[in-house]
């Protein structure tokens, strides 16, 4: 398993296809799903791992790592606009106490 440190590692995204891309955030933004997992993105995209690594530091695609794990204790990913969309009310008005309170 991969620690944050080596998934989120600066890596060269240069050859990332428009199509890579696009099949990486189609599978962040999967409506049956706030986070995703490495192996995840990879089943519904086809994508090899050092691909969809390699797009999750990419700027276009805009993702996000939660500060927390799933069950079997993998990173979770999701894209900013998505994690907007799919987030509850309740966590909503809990971020706003709280940065108000900050």
């Amino acid at each position: 398993m991969c620690t944050m440190e080596e998934i989120m590692a600066p890596v060269d995204t240069s050859s990332l296809s428009a199509e890579e891309r696009q099949k990486v955030i189609a599978a962040l933004e999967n409506d049956r799903y706030v986070w995703r997992t490495i192996p995840g993105i990879m089943k519904d995209t086809g994508l090899p791992e050092e691909v969809v690594k390699s797009a999750l530091w990419d700027d276009a695609v805009n993702a996000i790592a939660s500060s927390y794990r799933d069950d079997k204790d993998r990173e979770l990913f999701t894209t900013r606009r998505h994690y907007q969309k799919k987030r509850s009310l309740g966590w909503r008005v809990l971020g706003a106490i709280a940065g108000k309170m900050a």
